[in-house]
């Protein structure tokens, strides 16, 4: 085997059994990670998983949050500061909208948006 080829899968899941584009994952504390996407409907989601060290995989999602019940495209997340991340995307109209949420280190994601900002009010590609 030559250096860089895949060799075994170790463990998979299915974090979002219908459907989950543009995914983004990052890693919060240790062993927990948040993926952003969008779904079947364009509507924006971040889910919390546990991926140990040696590859495996927990058994079920952590946690889950709806954070753009419209339209939201290239979902991108980046951590802040302590608990709080922020997430750009493309949302209505294809314009540039950023909000922020709080995750702890267990994977429990905040129940609300804390602030957002529509930042652009015109095509915005990639944010």
């Amino acid at each position: 085997m030559a250096e860089g080829d895949i060799d075994t899968v170790i463990d998979s899941f299915v974090f979002r059994a219908t459907g989950a584009w543009e995914p983004v994952i990052i890693n919060i504390d240790g062993d927990i990670y948040a993926i952003v996407y969008r779904d079947v409907d364009t509507d924006g989601w971040i889910a919390t998983i546990d991926i140990s060290a040696a590859g495996d995989i927990g058994a079920a999602r952590i946690d889950h949050f709806e954070f753009e019940p419209a339209d939201c495209i290239n979902p991108s997340i980046i951590h802040i500061s302590g608990d709080i991340y922020a997430i750009a995307y493309n949302g209505p109209g294809n314009d540039g909208f950023i909000i922020t949420i709080s995750i702890d280190s267990a994977g429990n994601i905040g129940a609300a948006v804390i602030d957002s900002l529509e930042y652009c009010t015109s095509n915005v590609v990639r944010p």
